[in-house]
């Protein structure tokens, strides 16, 4: 009897909430917090970035962060991409509004947007994920990973496994092993751009990643507090 007094209770509650239009705000909330608990971690993505990579003015942005406007299941993807996180899972299993506008070639493929790259003066490529240059089509391999995104290589540092021009497909929520193609990410960044460099990741310590480019002779050791390790997608 106890068990369906509080059963009753619970029912009641929930249809006061609905009623009332709390429950509605709960849901909302959930859609949003986690792009506000994002930028608020990085001080390097702004409204106006989102705005920009969801394709929406920044007021549209300010009105989905205060619970005035639904976040749809494309923006959700759009947005972990440009904020460089995983979607919450109910996006990931969103539905027909979650995919692209443009078609995949062929059923459970996906399309995932690419992002450019330009080499800097100090050897290290400079990343802009503000923006998505375009979208293509992608594999049942990477269709596995929610956040997989490319980047078209802007020289020959590791030619011939990536000419510049080619794309090399990453899955940020996968570390890098020893032998792996490495996307490595500095966690400094230089006006919203992140400092990347495309190598073969060669050993992996508690304190220090070794890598290698195919135009070099010898290994290039990064600190782990400051760098990760990404993985490449082998060239299929």
């Amino acid at each position: 009897m106890l068990f369906y007094q509080h059963l009753r209770e619970f029912v009641v509650i929930l249809s006061i909430a609905f009623q009332s239009g709390s429950f509605q705000f709960f849901v909302m909330d959930r859609e949003f917090e986690w792009i506000k608990t994002a930028l608020s971690r990085d001080k390097t993505k702004t409204q106006s970035g989102l705005a920009a990579a969801l394709g929406i003015d920044k007021s549209s942005v300010s009105r989905l962060l205060s619970g005035g406007r639904r976040l749809k299941f494309a923006e959700a993807r759009l947005a972990a991409a440009y904020l460089g996180i995983e979607p919450p899972m109910a996006f990931v299993e969103g539905g027909e509004d979650f995919a692209y506008p443009e078609t995949p070639r062929f059923a459970g493929q996906k399309l995932a947007p690419i992002f450019r790259a330009e080499t800097a003066s100090d050897g290290f490529w400079r990343l802009d994920r503000r923006s998505v240059v375009e979208r293509k089509p992608v594999g049942p391999q990477l269709c596995r990973a929610p956040s997989v995104f490319g980047l078209y290589a802007p020289d020959d540092a590791m030619a011939p496994r990536f000419k510049a021009g080619e794309i090399a497909w990453i899955n940020p929520m996968r570390p890098a092993a020893p032998g792996d193609d490495a996307l490595l990410l500095s966690a400094i960044k230089a006006e919203a751009l992140e400092t990347v460099l495309l190598c073969e990741l060669t050993s992996v310590s508690p304190e220090r990643l070794a890598s290698r480019q195919h135009s070099q002779d010898k290994d290039r050791n990064f600190t782990c507090d400051d760098w990760r390790a990404l993985y490449v997608y082998p060239r299929a």
